[in-house]
């Protein structure tokens, strides 16, 4: 899905969603807004930058894709929820 059409689905009160299989299974989820990203490795003001548009937010992490894809299941429930 395109980060627009995202944005708008968001606006108008919709959750996307979207897994992941590395490091470990994971859910993660669209917000919108700002986010400060910093390069910890060489951390100086040129490093940290700024996301207005909408960053991709850690919800949860699992020990198997299994325990995962059963929670995304759940989640998906609801009428207002997607998945990316």
């Amino acid at each position: 899905m395109r980060t627009e059409d995202i944005k708008k689905l968001k606006k108008a009160g919709y959750t996307i969603l979207r897994a992941f299989d590395y490091p470990k299974p994971g859910i993660v989820s669209f917000e919108l807004g700002e986010k400060l990203l910093v390069n910890i490795l060489s951390y100086s003001e040129d490093t940290v930058k700024s996301v207005i548009d909408g960053y991709w937010d850690d919800l949860k992490e699992f020990e198997t894709k299994a325990e995962r894809d059963c929670a995304l299941s759940k989640m998906l429930e609801d009428d207002k929820t997607l998945l990316d």
